[in-house]
């Protein structure tokens, strides 16, 4: 539709306030705080899409809350790797990872098209939201990454 753009810039733009706001909290060594915040807004953004979604604000709140954390973890995750391998292995380490994000890409499009097919968006959305939770239970359990 032609007034997608109406929604989708300001939202971003207030996503990427979001991420500026949180990159200066994480610079006062509340990385995993914030960290676990993402994930944890990243499913709270996908339940409010869900049961949300079919309110304008709702879903315009659910769209800033997801963007917001997406924008925080595609920083943070790379940094995480660097941080977390040695010295000598952080080129590797680095493209390992960015291959597995473009594979995540393909899987994650192809797992939500083949769910949405069969189990519709909700299928989707309680498929997203079983992964965040999986993802806060292991987040939570690593300890912080230190620089090397």
């Amino acid at each position: 539709p032609d007034g997608v753009w109406k929604i989708y810039l300001p939202v971003l733009l207030v996503s990427v306030l979001v991420m500026g706001a949180a990159r200066s909290v994480e610079r006062r060594q509340r990385g995993q705080a914030i960290f676990i915040g993402a994930i944890v807004a990243l499913g709270a953004s996908n339940v409010l899409m869900a049961f949300g979604g079919g309110q304008a604000i709702a879903l315009i709140g659910a769209l800033i809350v997801f963007f917001s954390a997406f924008n925080i973890l595609e920083a943070s995750l790379p940094s995480l790797v660097s941080k977390a391998a040695p010295a000598e292995a952080k080129g590797t380490a680095l493209g390992v990872y960015s291959s597995l994000q473009f594979l995540g890409i393909f899987a994650g499009g192809a797992a939500g098209g083949w769910l949405n097919q069969h189990a519709g968006s909700g299928g989707v959305f309680a498929f997203t939201i079983v992964l965040a939770l999986l993802w806060l239970i292991g987040a939570v359990a690593l300890r912080p990454a230190r620089a090397s």
